[in-house]
């Protein structure tokens, strides 16, 4: 096979895990809202942090 056969393939591949995911849409819609959560509770740990330290370790607020 080649390259371009298998770029191809992984592709139909990730295209039908989204199908799949799909079918569920509320639990589709969760996720990514549980994800965009957990992403923005990290960010806001760390604004938090610096913040309130200035510095930790080798970090600092900016």
């Amino acid at each position: 096979m080649t390259i371009a056969k298998y770029i191809k393939l992984y592709f139909k591949l990730v295209s039908a895990g989204i199908r799949a995911q799909l079918q569920y849409r509320f639990a589709f819609v969760m996720r990514i809202v549980g994800m965009i959560t957990a992403y923005t509770g990290t960010a806001v740990t760390m604004w938090v942090m610096l913040y309130q330290f200035q510095t930790l370790g080798d970090w600092n607020f900016f």
